[in-house]
């Protein structure tokens, strides 16, 4: 990860957002995708940005939706690890979903 992208990402988005006066709600709202190709998420367990058990809810409502868990930290996943890499490519190119319950170890 290069420092300074993760620096000027704080200074240009997340710092202007600091005693914004709206409150925020956790509630996700079902999201289903009724029709679409496979749909691969990739859900971080230690991903500070995006809480890892959001995106095992969004894939259990997705009619045609993967989880992907990978162990590890921070928010990216690809480049990270080479088990997550390919089942990110084969998804990419192919359409093809890992199977149920894949994790990587990060």
């Amino acid at each position: 990860m290069v420092p300074g992208l993760v620096s000027g990402y704080v200074r240009a988005f997340a710092l202007p957002c600091l005693g914004w006066p709206v409150q925020t709600t956790d509630a996700l709202r079902a999201v289903t995708a009724v029709g679409s190709p496979p749909i691969l998420l990739i859900g971080n367990t230690g991903d500070p940005v995006t809480p890892y058990d959001a995106a095992r809810r969004v894939a259990s409502w997705l009619e045609r939706g993967r989880l992907l868990t990978y162990r590890g930290a921070g928010h990216p996943t690809y480049g990270q690890d080479d088990c997550a890499d390919t089942y990110i490519d084969s998804y990419l190119m192919d359409l093809a979903l890992p199977p149920s319950g894949a994790a990587c170890p990060g």
